[in-house]
């Protein structure tokens, strides 16, 4: 990938020791349920661990949970959430979207505090599961194409593109 450019800048995320809010148990177990949408798929916590965010597949929403209360609030989106991720200071939120023929490709832009869909990317066919570079750059797999696409977290626009083998994830 390219180096930052002079106008990005560094993010700075507020961390607590998982180790202070988590207990440990001998083996797994459920500790409780949140109902959220349905066929519930990619799902990313913010980096501040206050919410949670669910791809629910066959609803067309990206539940929102707050952590600490556990209440739901969602987001519709114009076509089927896939897989989900924040930008590095989780101000974004930023979902990969297609329908089972591949129709309505692309990445939902979403504003983490007023969960409004600020913009929707056009990417290749069948955006998969997204990440965030060290750059804060995003980078989307296009899992029918054989490409990486990446994205300037700025302008959100296509910043390059790399050939991969076919179906990246």
């Amino acid at each position: 990938p390219a180096a930052p450019t002079a106008s990005a800048s560094p993010t700075t995320v507020a961390r607590e020791p998982l180790a202070q809010r988590i207990v440990s148990v001998d083996k797994p177990t459920v500790a409780g349920t949140i109902k959220v949408g349905n066929e519930p798929e990619g799902v990313v916590v913010s980096p501040d661990g206050r919410t949670v965010y669910v791809a629910n597949q066959s609803s067309h929403v990206l539940s929102i949970v707050d952590a600490r209360s556990r209440k739901v609030s969602s987001v519709t989106l114009r076509n089927t959430p896939r897989f989900v991720t924040t930008s590095r200071d989780g101000r974004l939120v930023f979902v990969s979207m297609y329908e089972t023929n591949l129709s309505g490709s692309g990445v939902a832009v979403i504003d983490a505090a007023s969960h409004k869909v600020l913009r929707n990317l056009a990417t290749g066919p069948q955006p998969y599961a997204l990440s965030i570079g060290p750059d804060g750059k995003l980078w989307v797999p296009i899992h029918s194409a054989g490409r990486v696409e990446i994205y300037d977290p700025g302008t959100m626009k296509a910043d390059g593109r790399i050939k991969t083998p076919a179906n990246p994830h």
